[in-house]
């Protein structure tokens, strides 16, 4: 798990350096909240089902 932290710290450097901040920011949170998203799908439509 420390490995898998240390990747990710290095690639966020070089994405921050190369892109940006806030394009860094934008592409990590795409990245880590789509697969989440579709996972949850579901629970999600059937809750919007509901409240309307």
């Amino acid at each position: 798990m420390d490995n898998y932290i240390i990747i990710l710290g290095q690639l966020m450097k070089y994405t921050i350096e190369k892109y940006g901040l806030w394009q860094t920011i934008f592409a990590f949170l795409a990245l880590f909240s789509i697969p989440v998203l579709f996972y949850k799908l579901d629970a999600i439509l059937t809750a919007v089902y509901l409240y309307l």
